[in-house]
């Protein structure tokens, strides 16, 4: 039941042409599934959020801090400054 505001994600065609990667969807997907790899395993967002939350073979979208995922984004972004 919520609205996803696309328009504030991605990029144009002429921005993406010219390099620009899109914006995350923060509100649909975490840092894991954006990235589509496996995070640095020594970084702070996979030692206390994806080691813990994901059981080994289960998706990525049954990960259990999956409805707080702005925290994931919190501490990616942290880690990435």
């Amino acid at each position: 039941g919520k609205n996803i505001p696309f328009s504030e994600y991605g990029v144009s065609y002429e921005e993406w042409l010219a390099g620009e990667a899109p914006k995350p969807l923060e509100c649909v997907h975490c840092p894991f599934m954006h990235t589509q790899q496996m995070l640095d395993r020594n970084s702070t967002l996979y030692k206390t959020r994806c080691n813990t939350g994901l059981k080994f073979g289960s998706r990525i979208s049954d990960c259990q801090f999956m409805p707080e995922k702005e925290k994931c984004w919190e501490i990616y972004k942290c880690e990435k400054t």
